[in-house]
């Protein structure tokens, strides 16, 4: 009987770590174009499904006179717009953020995008709660108070978003996250005309809560850019 190098009995091992290894990274892609993907096409179906507005000043009766007859398109906005978006930022963020450099950035990112999932999933069941109970039983009282409920988180979530765009500039421009240098200022003007478009649904000011036909393309844009350029350096 003769003895079996060791390297012989190691090799087919180190092979399969390497596969593994590699399917594992083509999956990460595959997930991270999938929720890239899946952002902007949530945000231009729950645009397109019902009727937007930046006016952010109504009374229940308004709110409920809006919503008559609408309450699946209205419920379907609110699923596409809070629920499904929100999902897909938070996959899109962890992606983009995995590959940054020891600091601050990664971090204050994540923590900022965290927080606006849960903002943006709490925005989604009011807004089931609205469009499909309250509207359709004409409570026009407490339907002006979760409309109004709404649109203040829908603000926080505006400037908790304008921190993780502020923190993403910054880290791009410092080499922190390995992102294009175009997507720097993109971020940066992103983070102020978001900021802005918060205060005014924070404050509930039509006219600074107007930006958000600003913000809101610019958001698109940088969180689709960004987790395209992550999928391609992961690939």
């Amino acid at each position: 009987m003769t003895a079996t190098p060791i390297t012989d009995r190691t090799a087919p091992l180190d092979a399969s770590a390497r596969s593994g290894s590699r399917r594992a990274a083509t999956a990460g892609t595959r997930g991270t174009l999938t929720a890239t993907i899946g952002y902007a096409v949530a945000w231009i179906a729950g645009l397109t499904v019902f009727a937007s507005s930046t006016q952010v000043r109504a009374s229940g009766g308004q709110v409920v006179r809006a919503l008559a007859g609408h309450q699946f398109a209205a419920g379907l906005q609110y699923a596409l717009t809070e629920g499904v978006t929100a999902v897909c930022l938070i996959a899109v963020i962890w992606a983009v953020t995995g590959n940054a450099q020891p600091g601050r950035a990664r971090p204050t990112i994540r923590l900022a995008a965290l927080a606006a999932t849960a903002v943006s999933l709490a925005e989604c069941g009011l807004g089931l709660w609205l469009s499909a109970g309250l509207a359709r039983a004409g409570e026009a009282g407490l339907a002006g108070a979760v409309n109004d409920a709404i649109t203040r988180l829908d603000g926080l979530k505006m400037v908790l978003l304008a921190l993780v765009a502020a923190a993403a500039a910054v880290a791009v421009r410092d080499r922190a996250l390995p992102l294009p240098r175009w997507l720097s200022p993109l971020a940066a003007v992103l983070a102020v005309a978001i900021a802005v478009s918060g205060v005014g649904y924070l404050a509930l000011s039509d006219a600074a809560a107007s930006t958000a036909w600003v913000s809101l393309p610019l958001l698109i844009v940088f969180v689709t850019a960004s987790g395209l350029a992550t999928a391609r350096v992961r690939r």
